[in-house]
């Protein structure tokens, strides 16, 4: 709550956005420890934004590409685990995570967390299917 009325107060403040940023990272994931999917999802999805801010002005972060990535990782996971299962979502997600890392591995082609994150990523692609073999496949409510 507080880096959010900082946020408001000084909206121009890259540290005071990036803090709040981590902020929404850090609810995300415990949200999603708490299985309150729906929930993380949202803290991931407004992490997402604010980092995208931030990786827009004058001095990017070098971490931020990471985070950005395992935000859309992470909240592929959350679509996943929702009461009614978003695959379409995730799969988007996982894919929009696999062509930043394949940007980052094309500027450090060996780098093990990279190459480990984009494996990991491209078998869940697998595993949810091709975009055009999944119209919408939804799992029946109440199943996780």
């Amino acid at each position: 709550a507080a880096a959010e009325i900082a946020a408001r107060r000084e909206p121009e403040s890259r540290e005071i956005r990036a803090q709040l940023a981590q902020c929404h990272s850090r609810l995300g994931n415990a949200l999603a420890a708490l299985q309150k999917s729906d929930q993380a999802a949202a803290r991931f999805r407004s992490f997402i934004a604010l980092a995208a801010s931030l990786a827009d002005s004058a001095n990017p972060d070098v971490a931020l590409p990471r985070d950005v990535v395992l935000a859309h990782i992470k909240l592929g996971i959350a679509l996943e685990s929702l009461v009614e299962p978003d695959r379409i979502g995730a799969r988007n997600e996982y894919r929009t995570a696999a062509e930043m890392l394949e940007r980052l591995l094309e500027t450090d082609p060996k780098h093990p967390q990279f190459t480990r994150d984009l494996t990991w990523v491209q078998r869940r692609l697998k595993i949810l299917g091709s975009r055009d073999a999944l119209p919408d496949q939804r799992a029946p409510a109440g199943r996780r």
